[in-house]
């Protein structure tokens, strides 16, 4: 069961999601979507903000209750959440991106999508509670500034949000329960695929700024 909540402006989808996730039941078919048309306050990874202006792309975080049994497979979260979406972007939208390590989707070398994983719980629990973070510039215009695109500026055409969110929604939770009945299997399968679309691959890179965090 998919629990789909929206608002029209929220300080981050992240926090809110973990509010009311304390009164969600823990159950690891469900899924929690928290879905906002403005941040005021959006969550990047590295602590940086998330430029979340209204009306023009997608913010939304889902919550899931991971089995604890499982939690060698947690790092995997982010590989997996922007391969659901690069598949969209792919299969929707004819738009040939590219999946930077470990939680960014590009075209041109430009960001288009943005993934922020965190999780609660210990070993000692039956479930973990895992919030993903999903940003997606589908309307807005480029940023040269902040290195940035969105669906509009590559295809030239307006995306319908709703649409798009559902997208995201159906793949999400077909490939998440596929995850669960063969975690090994699936794994393998998923990072192939991580690899085989990987931006900047044999190319030498420049680091900087280098932080421990997702």
């Amino acid at each position: 069961i998919i629990y789909s909540l929206f608002y029209d402006i929220l300080n981050s989808t992240q926090i809110t999601a973990k509010e009311l996730f304390t009164d969600f039941n823990y159950d690891p078919e469900n899924i929690l979507s928290v879905r906002c048309n403005q941040q005021n306050n959006g969550i990047g990874t590295n602590g940086r903000s998330w430029v979340s202006p209204p009306d023009l792309n997608l913010y939304m975080t889902l919550g899931i209750s991971f089995p604890s049994s499982f939690s060698q497979f947690l790092p995997l979260f982010p590989f997996f959440t922007t391969s659901v979406v690069h598949r969209i972007l792919e299969k929707e939208y004819n738009l040939k991106s590219k999946l930077k390590w470990r939680n960014d989707i590009l075209i041109n070398s430009k960001k288009m999508t943005g993934v922020l994983c965190q999780s609660s719980g210990s070993s000692n629990d039956k479930y973990l509670s895992i919030f993903i973070g999903i940003g997606v510039n589908c309307n807005m215009e480029a940023n040269g500034d902040l290195g940035s695109t969105s669906i509009k500026e590559e295809t030239r055409r307006n995306v319908d949000i709703e649409h798009f969110y559902n997208l995201v929604l159906s793949e999400f939770d077909q490939e998440y329960h596929e995850f669960l009945k063969f975690p090994e299997g699936y794994s393998i399968l998923l990072l192939d695929y991580f690899n085989n679309h990987l931006a900047f691959k044999n190319e030498i890179i420049e680091i900087s700024n280098l932080s421990t965090e997702d």
